[in-house]
C-alpha cells in the first residue's frame, strides 16, 4: 500500500481505514519498511519534523506500531511469528560530517 510517510498525521488518518479494510481483517505476518530519502531540500514535514528524519525514521515507527497488535494477534492465532523488516542503504556514507561544528 503506497503512502507518503513524511506526512505522518495526514497519511496515517487516510491509511488507517485502508489498512483496516485491506490488512487488519486478515492475518498479518510481515511489515516491510522500505521508504527513504536522501539529499532532500532542508525543510520540515507537515508535523514540524525535519523531512528526512520524518521519512526515514518516524514514518516507519508509526506504521510499525499501527500494525504491531495485529501481527501479535496473527502470531498467537496461527503459531507463525511475524517479521518486521527495516531496509536501509549506504547513502549515509555521503552525509556531511558535522562532528566538528
Amino acid at each position: 500500500m503506497k503512502t507518503n510517510i513524511a506526512k505522518m498525521r495526514k497519511s496515517l488518518k487516510v491509511l488507517l481505514p485502508a489498512i483496516a479494510t485491506k490488512f487488519l481483517l486478515r492475518a498479518t505476518h510481515l511489515c516491510v519498511n522500505n521508504a527513504g530519502i536522501m539529499f532532500c531540500p532542508n525543510q520540515l514535514s507537515e508535523d514540524g519534523v525535519e523531512i528526512q528524519f520524518a521519512t526515514n525514521h518516524l514514518g516507519h515507527f508509526f506504521l510499525t506500531n499501527l500494525l504491531l497488535d495485529k501481527m501479535k494477534e496473527t502470531a498467537s492465532s496461527t503459531g507463525i511469528e511475524g517479521r518486521i523488516v527495516n531496509l536501509s542503504s549506504l547513502a549515509h556514507k555521503y552525509a556531511y560530517d558535522t562532528s566538528s561544528e
